[in-house]
């Protein structure tokens, strides 16, 4: 395992243990997937609670895409998880993934 494996394992264990909707079982909250325009290539889910909310998107193609999603659930202000990057998302929001690209947004 190289150095920048160990660093998103490090960093997805930390949100793991800091988002109550990503804890296991009863504790934590469903997974519901996001329909997207491009499911054979985009997967994306929502998983929140009374206290936190996630969002993300992956990319599990070999290409560059752009993504528009086909339900509300996901609108609201986030974080980029690993960026830190504040964002805005709504209906007119598009997602530009590079090959096996992700975005993981946190409430």
């Amino acid at each position: 395992m190289n150095s920048l494996d160990r660093y998103l394992y490090k960093k997805l264990f930390a949100l793991k243990k800091k988002n109550t909707a990503l804890w296991n079982g009863k504790w934590g909250a469903r997974m519901i997937r996001v329909p997207n325009g491009l499911l054979s290539h985009v997967f994306s889910f929502v998983r929140q609670n009374e206290q936190d909310k996630i969002f993300a998107v992956f990319n599990f193609s070999d290409k560059l895409q752009e993504v528009t999603f086909k339900e509300t659930l996901y609108y609201g202000r986030y974080t980029e998880y690993f960026s830190q990057d504040p964002i805005e998302l709504r209906a007119s929001s598009r997602l530009k993934l590079k090959p096996w690209d992700y975005r993981v947004f946190v409430k």
